[in-house]
């Protein structure tokens, strides 16, 4: 991946996640309260110290404890470490006239083995394909919640 695309997939990355991490947001917050709480959705769940790993613990609880839904919790935190590789993983790209590996990008160690390369393209796929996926999984979740809240 070229510096150009990997800036274009960071900020495409970052930004669907902001969306997915506000679905969940969203299915913690109608969980405990029958409602969107305004007050606890900005001052609780929007700090700073509130990681995407503990929303992911709280939504296990949440959901009932099946096979399938473990594997949403899982590909959600799979989603998380992907955006934690486009988010702070530097790219190092090499000057003009200079190939590097794959062409175009210098080395970039991934920090699970630092004799690999971070493959951003392969990430970049990986997280396309689990979003979608996870978007309609918490999608049906928001319905489910507000559709027992009006029973």
């Amino acid at each position: 991946m070229d510096e150009d695309s990997l800036t274009a997939a960071r900020g495409e990355i970052i930004e669907d996640f902001i969306d997915l991490e506000t679905m969940v947001n969203t299915v913690i917050s109608a969980h405990y309260f029958k409602e969107i709480s305004i007050p606890f959705y900005y001052e609780v769940l929007y700090d700073e110290n509130f990681s995407f790993g503990f929303k992911l613990k709280i939504l296990a609880k949440i959901v009932p404890q099946d096979k399938q839904n473990r594997r949403h919790i899982e590909n959600l935190r799979s989603l998380n470490h992907i955006r934690n590789y486009f988010a702070h993983r530097g790219a190092q790209f090499l000057p003009p006239g200079e190939l590097g590996e794959n062409g175009m990008v210098g080395f970039v160690p991934d920090p699970k083995n630092l004799d690999k390369v971070i493959d951003y393209d392969k990430l970049y796929k990986d997280f396309r394909n689990k979003q979608t996926i996870e978007f309609q999984y918490l999608d049906k979740l928001i319905k489910k919640i507000a559709e027992s809240k009006f029973q």
